[in-house]
């Protein structure tokens, strides 16, 4: 019997990590508080903000919801998903157009456009591709649990009025950003995918561990 397949779509967590360049969202940071040799214990300490890396955002991020990441329904953080690779460059617009899907049911939409390979550099949080409102508005209406992205956001940046997250947010779907590793994923096929944000209380997002099960 084969060992079933796993894909880990999480960034790590590290002091040296990128940060979204906003001063509101400080800068990653991993510091030990004691070790093994001086204190018998190794203990960290992490200072982080609740959007860095790969992340889930909550309805009350963007609306007045009384929906924080906390309140998320846990059946909501697993389900079956399908990938759609839609490669696109710097700073380009996904369109509804470039969207094809295959005639399957599945609880998550998992969106590659490439941009994870731009992790760790400069451009990542400045020059990303966006989606469009028709888009958005498409996926909003889909018979599914959330998608899943490997963007820093679905509004494009500098565009302060958010309305694509304010569209999904009404719709109560799950968000999650910056996920990598997609090239990883089969295209078009049916998958298992779990999506954990820790339980923070009245948070408005929160780092996520995201993995998929390819099956045995």
């Amino acid at each position: 019997m084969k060992t079933p397949k796993i894909i880990d779509l999480s960034t790590e967590i590290s002091s040296d990590m990128i940060s979204i360049p906003k001063k509101e969202h400080i800068k990653t940071r991993l510091d030990e508080i004691s070790t093994l040799k001086k204190d018998n214990v190794k203990r960290t300490m992490l200072h982080c903000s609740c959007h860095c890396g790969t992340h889930m955002d909550a309805p009350s991020h963007m609306i007045p919801s009384k929906i924080s990441i906390d309140k998320i329904d846990s059946n909501k953080f697993m389900g079956s998903a399908i990938k759609i690779k839609i490669l696109a460059k710097s700073n380009q617009e996904i369109k509804l157009g470039d969207l094809k899907l295959p005639n399957k049911k599945y609880n998550f939409l998992i969106l590659e456009t490439g941009w994870y390979k731009h992790w760790g550099f400069n451009d990542y949080y400045t020059h990303y591709p966006y989606l469009s409102e028709s888009l958005i508005k498409f996926i909003c209406n889909l018979p599914i649990k959330g998608i899943i992205v490997d963007l820093p956001s679905l509004d494009k940046f500098g565009d302060n009025s958010f309305r694509n997250h304010k569209l999904i947010f009404k719709k109560n779907l799950i968000v999650v950003e910056s996920a990598v590793n997609l090239n990883k994923l089969p295209e078009n096929n049916l998958f298992q995918v779990y999506a954990f944000p820790l339980k923070l209380l009245n948070a408005e997002a929160s780092p996520c561990r995201v993995i998929v099960n390819l099956g045995k």
